[in-house]
């Protein structure tokens, strides 16, 4: 079973003017502090353009991410989140959060036009705080978002051959920051864009409100240090580079390597199958924001620790979402008894379905909630020989907290 990360560890695993910075920003707001993470790095990997890049299989990789913040609630401080983010980054180049950001997108051609209007970088931040609105325009017949967006992450080149009037655009530099509910994603989100590479672009974020401050964030941040270190990163991140991995990065990516490329089913495996692509993205903007010259351990460290959140995420997430009828009874019915009563797989197939399943079903639904983590088992002596399997809810219910 995959488990949630500790924030503070990703902060102790490198320690610099961004970790410095992120740290205070989150001790201070009832944001998510991987919801904060997440968006600022993305913003700052659209901030350093398509310059500096990392080359694979005859592929170069850019810093450009796409994140899906996914609310636990719609109080998961997802807007929150994305001002702290904001705040922090637009101070290095105001001209870009004035000029840069796109919202609202409908169709793949506005899309193209946009780009096609900006200056020579084409540096497209977009925001989308409501990404069920985006997968409902996505699942319109002969809308094209979906293949004008992978072609975006893949080479920045985007071009759609309509017979009036054909658009093509290139060397675009797009990022995302999309937000929705885990109950709006179970309804806009199709199984084809789940197998299609457009879900595996993503970095799936799962969030929930942090803390309560009834009178909101208080501290005044100091930008002034994290400004000044931030412009020189940028600036060096503008340079036209290919850049590597440094011995001891190599010799740790060669060790996750096999885990990160290791074949799942189903759509987890599915939205988890762009891993190392993902991984060396993350450690490229890393390694430019620490103004390294290589990509080094404690980059490609912090890098693996976020896939790990992102892998913690989409299991979190999607097995709640594809959850069947079944697994769903049967955790509606646990959480409707007395905390600390469980309950014997035989008053399962009796007190929960009925008798009406047959053992291949139960195990089935049994199976699926112990994925999500859901589920804890012990045995305790039968009234004859054989001990009695007992099941109840685990430590990391939601519905525990």
């Amino acid at each position: 079973m995959l488990i949630k990360s500790d924030f503070n560890e990703f902060l102790s695993l490198n320690k610099n003017f961004f970790t410095d910075n992120l740290k205070e920003i989150c001790s201070d707001t009832e944001s998510d502090p991987y919801a904060v993470c997440f968006q600022m790095l993305t913003m700052i990997g659209n901030v350093f353009g398509r310059h500096s890049y990392y080359f694979v299989e005859g592929a170069k990789h850019y810093p450009n991410l796409f994140t899906a913040i996914v609310g636990a609630s719609s109080n998961s401080r997802k807007g929150t989140s994305y001002n702290q983010a904001l705040n922090a980054v637009k101070i290095c180049d105001p001209s870009w959060s004035s000029q840069n950001i796109l919202s609202g997108i409908s169709s793949g051609e506005g899309i193209i036009q946009f780009c096609s209007n900006l200056e020579k970088s084409k540096r497209v931040q977009i925001k989308e705080t409501e990404m069920a609105s985006l997968l409902k325009n996505m699942s319109r017949k002969g809308n094209v978002i979906s293949p004008v967006l992978r072609d975006a992450w893949d080479s920045g080149d985007m071009m759609l051959s309509t017979k009036n009037n054909p658009l093509a655009v290139n060397d675009v530099h797009l990022s995302i920051i999309a937000h929705i509910t885990q109950a709006e994603l179970k309804i806009e989100l199709k199984n084809a864009e789940i197998y299609n590479g457009f879900g595996n672009r993503f970095l799936w974020v799962h969030v929930q409100r942090s803390k309560l401050l009834p009178f909101g964030g208080t501290k005044k941040i100091n930008l002034k240090i994290f400004k000044a270190k931030l412009f020189v990163a940028v600036k060096k991140a503008k340079e036209n580079r290919r850049v590597t991995m440094d011995t001891e990065a190599s010799k740790y990516w060669e060790g996750i390597y096999l885990e990160l490329t290791q074949e799942r089913d189903g759509p987890i495996g599915s939205l988890t199958s762009r891993a190392e692509s993902q991984v060396i993205r993350i450690s490229l903007l890393l390694s430019l924001l620490n103004q390294n010259n290589q990509i080094t351990i404690e980059d490609i460290k912090q890098a693996h620790f976020l896939w790990r959140y992102v892998e913690w995420s989409i299991d979190k997430i999607f097995n709640k979402i594809n959850r069947d009828k079944n697994s769903t009874k049967l955790l509606n019915f646990l959480r409707s008894r007395e905390q600390g009563k469980d309950i014997s797989r035989s008053d399962i197939s009796k007190e929960v379905f009925g008798g009406n399943l047959n053992t291949e079903q139960i195990d089935t639904a049994i199976k699926s909630l112990q994925s999500e983590g859901l589920l804890t088992t012990y045995s305790e002596p039968g009234k004859g020989r054989k001990p009695v399997e007992m099941w109840g809810l685990s430590e990391w219910d939601d519905a525990k907290h």
